[in-house]
């Protein structure tokens, strides 16, 4: 009976999470609103070969991505919730590829996979990353498609499992660059630790096959980055050559730096609940290893990628996603060891308490944020939604004991009712200042009547696609700014602040708060009348006050 409300309930998590994240949001700068303005870009010039943002070669990512984005919309015309539902979808496809996975691993044994996948769909960040329009969920895809290769290549020796590697590979690499071969070669190196006896090829030969993997994904990748790299220019080469590899690896200029320990801090977070759950822990300690080759295989997956990514000096919690269908697996493995273990209440104990301790914090933080401007938006938030999770927390302490097949059904079902409540709660709260749409519209009726633009400052396309603009904006410092009021004195300008200002719905044409701070709008001719809202600058003699 278990098995069968495991079997059912995956698919039903993967789709309300999916539902849920479509009706509660929109697209949030900066990352979404700019991968979907460059492949907005990618549609509108019909170059397919060089990713442009506002109207530049963007080669911080390689093109899959917005490949995958633009050809649904050639079949579905230009919408809004194709690229939404597209990593979800890869989300998808990786539940399934885990599941073929477990299967592969532990042949003798049913029902692994079920349980793994509710240990995959109950961590926090999985879900959480589901329907982001980010890279990740595509390199997990690959990732598990390599791993896949290389099952079948050591209980089957023969060209397809390489090829399968490689083609797997090649299509990591322009999704994300080279990050995915932190995931899969130390597992194929490390084969004689976790290969099944009786494999009927030399070690010389997997190694050697090994090789050919990777360079059927180099070869399948240079097939775009050489062309990409003529026609983008020699900048734009040295970028997707060495800024995919080298810059990024480099510690000095990372943009998400964190200490060598930050993933351990993160751990017990972003795989809520399990790392706090001790039903696990004891699962863990019964495996043994020495008997079991799929638990060594997620082993050798998981521990070189944490000890190799928390070398490098970029963090983001989402870097650790592709190792979570693996820990899903090896945490389904050592909880059917446990099956008929009695799940007790004072083993819900951990994660109860860090649930009412998210619910005192929800629930209080609207008053808190009284007077703070960073997080004023919060005061639109009802505590309600605290008091929710609280009484969820409580109740978590009153289960009844059961099953660990059982226990592990409830614990993903609450980790998905807590991620719901968090959406239409406090995310749904600060939708409007992540909604470029407004500004974005007013910015594409200028372009039509052929106003100049100017951002001033950073731009990463956060209005491109919102405002279907066709033309990039003239992007410019402050120091440019007065020659460039000079010659387009009857241009709009476009500045960010960091905390609103009241003056700005004096003085600009349109105001909204915006990230915490405000963005506003303003018409060149017209700076005069609030100067202390720009830069302090020396104002062009046609608009300075008089």
């Amino acid at each position: 009976m278990v098995a069968r409300y495991q079997a059912l309930l995956w698919p039903a998590l993967w789709f309300t999470t999916v539902v849920v994240g479509l009706l509660s949001r929109t697209y949030w700068p900066v990352d979404e609103t700019r991968y979907l303005g460059v492949a907005w870009e990618m549609w509108s010039s019909e170059d397919w070969l060089v990713p442009h943002m506002n109207g530049a070669p963007y080669s911080d990512k390689p093109p899959m991505l917005f490949w995958l984005i633009v050809s649904g919309w050639k079949v579905f015309g230009v919408n809004a919730w194709w690229p939404r539902i597209l990593p979800s979808l890869f989300a998808l496809g990786s539940l399934f590829m885990a599941s073929w996975l477990g299967r592969r691993l532990w042949p003798d044994e049913r029902r692994i996979d079920h349980a793994a996948l509710l240990v995959l769909h109950g961590a926090l960040l999985w879900p959480a990353f589901t329907g982001l329009l980010m890279f990740d969920m595509l390199v997990v895809f690959f990732v598990l498609v390599a791993f896949a290769g290389l099952q079948i290549s050591a209980q089957r020796p023969g060209l397809g499992g390489w090829l399968l590697a490689g083609l797997a590979i090649g299509l990591g690499l322009i999704s994300k660059g080279p990050v995915v071969l932190l995931f899969i070669l130390p597992p194929a190196l490390a084969a004689p630790m976790w290969a099944v006896a009786g494999r009927r090829q030399s070690w010389g030969s997997w190694y050697a096959g090994v090789v050919a993997s990777v360079v059927v994904g180099a070869a399948v990748a240079l097939c775009w980055a050489i062309p990409a790299a003529k026609a983008g220019g020699t900048a734009y080469a040295d970028a997707i050559f060495l800024g995919q590899t080298a810059h990024r690896l480099a510690g000095g200029a990372a943009p998400h730096s964190r200490p060598l320990w930050a993933y351990l801090a993160m751990l017990p977070v972003i795989t809520y609940p399990w790392l706090l759950w001790p039903p696990l822990w004891r699962g863990l300690i019964k495996l043994d290893i020495k008997s079991d080759a799929g638990s060594r295989f997620c082993l050798a997956v998981i521990l070189p990628a944490l000890v190799l990514l928390s070398l490098v000096e970029s963090k983001q919690p989402q870097y650790l996603l592709p190792l979570f269908p693996v820990f899903a697996l090896l945490a389904g493995r050592s909880l059917k060891a446990t099956t008929n273990d009695i799940v007790r209440r004072r083993d819900n104990v951990l994660p109860a308490i860090a649930l009412l301790m998210s619910g005192v914090a929800l629930a209080i933080l609207p008053s808190y944020a009284v007077g703070i401007e960073s997080i004023q938006v919060m005061q639109k938030v009802s505590s309600l939604w605290g008091l929710l999770v609280i009484l969820v927390a409580f109740g978590l302490f009153a289960l009844p004991n059961t099953t660990s097949g059982l226990a592990v059904v409830r614990w993903s079902v609450i980790s998905t009712v807590f991620l719901v409540i968090l959406q239409v709660g406090p995310l749904q709260a600060l939708a409007p200042e992540n909604d470029t749409r407004p500004i974005a519209k007013l910015l594409s009726q200028f372009q039509r009547d052929e106003t100049p633009v100017a951002w001033l400052r950073a731009y990463n396309d956060q209005v491109h696609f919102a405002g279907r603009l066709t033309r990039p904006l003239d992007v410019i410092s402050d120091h440019e700014l007065p020659s460039w009021i000079e010659k387009n004195t009857e241009g709009v300008i476009v500045n960010r602040y960091a905390t609103w200002n009241s003056r700005l719905t004096d003085c600009a044409i349109y105001a909204q708060r915006y990230r915490g701070g405000a963005i506003a709008l303003f018409r060149a001719s017209q700076l005069s009348r609030c100067p202390e809202l720009m830069p302090a600058i020396k104002l062009p003699v046609a608009v300075r006050p008089r």
